[in-house]
């Protein structure tokens, strides 16, 4: 066990980078690359029908975390639990802290909800005492389906992720996986510059699932980016995304202010260019780096074999 629990702290150590990382990998050749891999639309409109909760899975992650945060916050807690700090109040709240949330209640909130859904537990320290967290079998069978399936989409476009699928039995190559995800996309915040977004939608609860299944609907012939405008079926949206329709509504309002939607006067909802480029930038960017996260997590695997 000593092994593999270096093997997963290695692959998974926390490091703040202020977005060097992300720079690196996720470049604008890259992502232009994949954007023109003739897999891509298919690649992307399976990976937007990922987001919603899955046909008998009512006990999904898609279900447990509705949003892009509380889907990252989940990330984090496998990560910072991999670490050799652990998963505590202390370290989640350092490391939201270049990202914009710094303050010790959201910390403690997020720590609450992962608790209260079942992701994450108590860890007794060897005094008895409760300092830190640790994953719940649950959030690792979770991760373990839901990783799956996205590296299986993202092989599409980009063939190194099969190596990652082929030692997924592996807990610590799963593991690592999700680890270094969430250390990419942390590094990605951060890279970040202000300017037009897709954040509008993604803060809002279920806000990026309403969005994959509005696109679903807009590229029913299978072709994205959508070539014209839609009539929404709101109810079929709800229904899909696990959300009320006032809250559909809430989105597309949300969408409209941030000019990623144009309503027409026949009713029908337009789809703004600055929608298009940023969707399929970040989709793009998306399967870069959950490539590198599970090519990082089997260089790991494979240097602890060599070393015995």
């Amino acid at each position: 066990m000593g092994a593999i629990e270096d093997r997963r702290r290695a692959a998974a150590e926390a490091t703040r980078d202020g977005g060097a990382l992300a720079r690196s990998i996720l470049t604008d050749e890259a992502v232009a690359r994949v954007m023109g891999h003739p897999e891509f639309p298919g690649a992307a409109l399976a990976a937007m029908a990922a987001w919603a909760p899955q046909p008998g899975e009512a006990n999904a992650l898609a279900v447990k975390v509705r949003d892009l945060a509380q889907w990252m916050c989940a990330v984090w807690a496998l990560q910072l639990h991999a670490s050799p700090e652990g998963l505590t109040h202390a370290s989640l709240t350092r490391w939201l802290a270049p990202l914009g949330v710094t303050t010790k209640t959201r910390a403690h909130r997020i720590l609450i909800y992962l608790r209260f859904t079942g992701l994450i537990r108590p860890a007794d320290s060897a005094d008895g005492r409760s300092k830190a967290y640790q994953p719940t079998a649950q959030l690792l069978d979770l991760f373990r389906s839901r990783y799956r399936r996205d590296l299986e989409i993202c092989a599409r476009v980009l063939p190194a992720a099969e190596a990652a699928l082929a030692r997924w039995d592996s807990p610590a190559v799963m593991e690592a996986t999700v680890a270094a995800h969430g250390r990419i996309f942390g590094s990605a915040l951060e890279a970040r510059t202000p300017g037009p977004s897709l954040d509008v939608i993604s803060d809002r609860n279920g806000g990026m699932t309403i969005l994959g299944q509005l696109m679903l609907q807009a590229c029913a012939d299978g072709v994205f980016p959508p070539t014209g405008p839609l009539a929404p079926n709101i109810s079929e949206i709800a229904r899909r995304a696990g959300v009320s329709r006032p809250q559909v509504h809430s989105v597309l309002r949300a969408g409209q202010k941030g000019g990623l939607f144009q309503p027409l006067e026949d009713g029908r909802l337009a789809f703004t260019p600055l929608l298009i480029e940023h969707l399929a930038g970040m989709l793009a960017a998306a399967f870069l780096g959950l490539a590198w996260a599970s090519e990082t997590a089997c260089a790991a695997d494979e240097t602890a074999q060599a070393s015995g």
